[in-house]
């Protein structure tokens, strides 16, 4: 089921903003909506948000899987009457689909070179083209609806450190519950095993997957994805204040990320107070 995120146990039937995502949506430890919601500049009547999506959820799903019938349920014109659309989704994808990494890079130095070009544009068009279906479905709804289409937010990931950390509730590596999601992907294809090396490595992947999502950002439809790349740490000293895992940003990083390009997005489009 859905939840309801509610500020300061108010509680509205009408929530101002519908999200679906993935584990950047969900993670328990802080996340990108969590931290919206405790924008103190954030304006009070956008406070409330019906969160769609789980950790480990596939893009794929939220249209044709699991999640389907939640999203065309919130579609509907008696229950669309949200300000803001937010779309996380495509990190669960990736792993699926091993990054896109040729079979063997044993001996390769150029990180470029790692990639099956073809495969990774396929697996980037894929992606884009489920968030350009949701989209779609965003400016249907709100037709329908007779409600002016609301902005549409893409959530693109920055750039991690695969350094084969997964996820534990309480910390340290002998109680990992999750993960870790590139190693795995990055040892099966022979990448050399220098963390500094993978880091450049997955930097090209997702550079190509923002590139992806920033041809569907439109001033003029309503869709924006706020840049995130390089906000996040990755020095060796230092990358592990801001990076929980390989995959997830600590409380603190989504604290940056929304303090950072998130509210920059958010204040462009008159959701903040001054």
């Amino acid at each position: 089921m859905p939840i309801i995120i509610y500020p300061h146990g108010r509680e509205d039937p009408f929530a101002a903003i519908l999200a679906i995502g993935d584990s950047w949506f969900w993670y328990p430890k802080n996340n990108l909506i969590a931290s919206i919601m405790e924008l103190k500049k954030l304006r009070p009547d956008y406070k409330t948000a019906n969160v769609l999506g789980k950790n480990g959820a596939l893009l794929s799903e939220y249209r044709t899987g699991r999640y389907s019938a939640l999203w065309r349920n919130e579609l509907k014109p008696q229950n669309f009457k949200f300000s803001l659309v937010l779309i996380s989704g495509g990190g669960n994808d990736s792993v699926d689909y091993h990054f896109a990494l040729k079979a063997d890079c044993t001996g390769l130095s150029d990180p470029k070179d790692c990639f099956d070009p073809d495969k990774l544009a396929h697996i980037v068009d894929t992606l884009t083209g489920t968030q350009a279906a949701l989209i779609a479905d965003v400016q249907i709804a709100a037709k329908r609806a007779l409600i002016r289409t609301p902005p549409v937010l893409l959530n693109c990931y920055d750039r991690p450190v695969p350094d084969g950390r997964g996820f534990s509730p309480i910390g340290g590596e002998k109680f990992k519950f999750g993960g870790p999601w590139i190693k795995p992907a990055f040892d099966r294809a022979k990448i050399d095993a220098d963390v500094g090396f993978r880091t450049r490595v997955i930097a090209v992947y997702i550079d190509a997957l923002n590139e992806g999502m920033q041809n569907l950002a439109s001033r003029s439809t309503g869709v924006y994805v706020p840049s995130q790349l390089g906000t996040l740490r990755i020095a060796p000293e230092t990358y592990r204040q801001d990076w929980d895992n390989e995959l997830h940003p600590t409380a603190s990083g989504f604290t940056k990320l929304v303090r950072g390009p998130w509210l920059t997005q958010l204040a462009a489009l008159g959701f903040t107070t001054p």
